[in-house]
């Protein structure tokens, strides 16, 4: 019966914007390195579409087979273009959306939803950042999911502004160089290179990979489990 729970310090997940069938996930949940080692992935990180659901992002099928593989799961938006402009507005309408789909692809409550936060415009004002993820924040708490943020390239707040000016308690690191939200840091890391199983690609599938732990006030996310 699946069930959401804590992530474990140390798993191993990937992200990836491709749809898993049920074959691809096995193939994922068994995938071994050039040595024939297990690479003993636990987790996928699928993304939710901004608007009505797109037939190439999650659903109730999608994330069945997820499961059956017996990986788990947690779910992440897609951004915006590089370059947009962050208002409330749009943060709480793409929050309606984030936690609608998650619902209607069978995400329990209390899974961890991830808005994706990179590329914003040249000249943005902190202020507008931070008013869209606090709306963006509220709507998928008011869906029943938690709401955690993924620190990318170009976000343009500092460590301080993370921590501050941000509701949220869950911070994802990309591999970019990016600030480290002061006192709390980060819950889950994405690596790259620096890894020898980061080869980027899974059962011949594009991906991100990223080890999950815990930030300096014991905080961690939540995914749906078998």
């Amino acid at each position: 019966m699946p069930k959401v729970e804590q992530v474990p310090v140390g798993a191993l997940l990937i992200d990836c914007n491709t749809k898993l069938t049920a074959t691809s996930a096995k193939a994922v949940a068994t995938a071994v390195d050039e040595y024939g080692r297990a690479l003993g992935i636990r987790g996928v990180i699928r993304y939710l579409s901004i608007g009505e659901p797109d037939p190439n992002d999650l659903d109730y099928e999608e994330v069945a087979s997820i499961l059956s593989a017996n990986l788990s799961i947690m779910g992440v938006q897609h951004v915006r273009y590089p370059g947009w402009h962050p208002t409330a507005t749009m943060g709480g309408v793409d929050g309606l959306h984030a936690g609608t789909n998650a619902s209607k692809a069978g995400l329990m409550p209390g899974t961890t939803l991830w808005w994706d936060l990179e590329g914003v415009g040249v000249g943005v004002a902190a202020q507008d950042v931070a008013k869209c993820g606090n709306a963006w924040w509220g709507s998928v708490r008011t869906s029943g999911h938690d709401p955690g943020v993924y620190v990318g390239s170009d976000e343009i707040l500092d460590a301080q502004q993370l921590y501050q000016m941000l509701a949220f308690k869950s911070y994802w690191s990309s591999f970019s160089s990016v600030p480290t939200p002061i006192h709390r840091g980060f819950q889950m890391y994405q690596i790259w290179g620096g890894d020898a199983r980061a080869s980027g690609t899974v059962a011949n599938i594009p991906v991100d990979f990223n080890i999950c732990g815990r930030d300096r006030l014991g905080g961690g996310p939540n995914w749906m489990s078998p």
